[in-house]
């Protein structure tokens, strides 16, 4: 839910347990939610949310992530995967399940927000995320921003709304 709160700090720090588990629950259950979960012998093992850009407020009032952005454009912002089925590529399946997703919800670009390893392991608590390598893999491309420590990558998609 850190994305889709307007600001941090004491705010986001009032909303963290219980209240924002709430607003996730009433997120899902309004249809709002467009997420994608991956599976491993029935079992829930990794989860990766996605939303037009215009649902994450953090987007326009972090000033590191604040742009112009092409209509259309939606965003991956997290991933979640047990640390006990890392490394099997479930984060790769799932962001290869959100570029599906977010192509047959008609989405024109799709954006991340990767953390920069800087040549060692990151712990996953830093690495929701994801990382440049990976978004790389997938077609992404990293916006030309050298005055920005966050990068974004984004990648172009060809819409398939009304897909199945």
């Amino acid at each position: 839910m850190y994305w889709r709160a307007a600001r941090g700090g004491a705010t986001w720090r009032a909303a963290e347990g219980e209240p924002n588990r709430n607003a996730l629950a009433r997120l899902v259950e309004s249809g709002g939610c467009h997420a994608v979960l991956a599976f491993v012998d029935g079992a829930p093992a990794g989860w990766c949310d996605l939303a037009p850009c215009d649902a994450y407020p953090r987007l326009a009032s972090k000033p590191s992530l604040a742009l112009e952005r092409p209509r259309g454009s939606w965003a991956v912002t997290c991933f979640y995967v047990p640390a006990k089925l890392r490394g099997r590529g479930i984060a790769r399946a799932l962001l290869e399940a959100a570029i599906h997703q977010a192509t047959v919800r008609g989405a024109a670009t799709l954006e991340a927000y990767p953390a920069e390893p800087h040549g060692k392991r990151l712990p996953g608590a830093f690495a929701y995320t994801g990382v440049p390598a990976m978004f790389e893999r997938a077609g992404f491309s990293r916006l030309d921003r050298p005055d920005f420590r966050r990068p974004i990558y984004r990648r172009a998609l060809a819409s398939q709304a009304g897909t199945p």
